[in-house]
């Protein structure tokens, strides 16, 4: 009985209602005087003849200079039964896109991230691909990494992102040298995470 009469305790004390054979979730919402200040990113101009990618599951927006079509070779699952990446790839205007994205367990990310982010996901692990320069960059509000990989003549500008459990890499390439500074612009800056 003192039990039963310390859980009323308790429960009258947290203010919460006792279990019921059909639980129901109780929330609180704090409403604060100063909420939190949005900042609104201006998107770079869209050169001519690119369009705006919206992926289909409404993960993310992005404009590319052709239409990316979906890379149906790669949906093999991870260990432990995780869903592979989504990718599509494209290429148009002398250059070329790669975007991707997955999800992993909680557990998973930090070993994840940190390799992405050294080693610029799978573009630093390609056979005759280096990297070439590496920096740790602030990329739609969120901690990411650039990097410059180099494939013959061909330069690959890649960024890599984690938010919560979710994966994203995007690549930019010249078809024959590399992407001028208005199309990276172009590319990397119309990013918008949506799910």
């Amino acid at each position: 009985m003192a039990r039963w009469t310390y859980l009323a305790v308790m429960v009258a004390l947290v203010g919460c209602s006792p279990p019921v054979s059909d639980p129901v979730v109780h929330t609180r919402v704090r409403k604060s005087s100063n909420p939190p200040a949005v900042t609104a990113v201006a998107r770079p101009p869209k050169p001519d003849g690119w369009i705006e990618f919206v992926e289909p599951t409404n993960a993310f927006s992005i404009d590319t200079p052709a239409v990316p079509h979906s890379d149906s070779m790669v949906n093999v699952p991870f260990p432990g039964g995780m869903p592979g990446p989504t990718i599509y790839r494209g290429s148009g205007n002398g250059l070329s896109v790669y975007l991707s994205f997955f999800d992993r367990q909680p557990a998973e990310v930090p070993a994840i991230r940190a390799t992405m982010y050294e080693r610029g996901g799978t573009a630093g692990l390609a056979p005759l691909r280096t990297v070439t320069a590496r920096r740790d960059i602030t990329w739609v509000g969120q901690p990411a990494a650039k990097f410059e990989v180099q494939s013959g003549n061909i330069t690959t500008v890649v960024r890599v992102l984690n938010v919560g459990n979710r994966f994203y890499a995007f690549h930019l390439a010249g078809q024959d040298g590399q992407p001028d500074a208005a199309a990276r612009e172009a590319f990397f800056g119309s990013l918008s995470l949506r799910s």
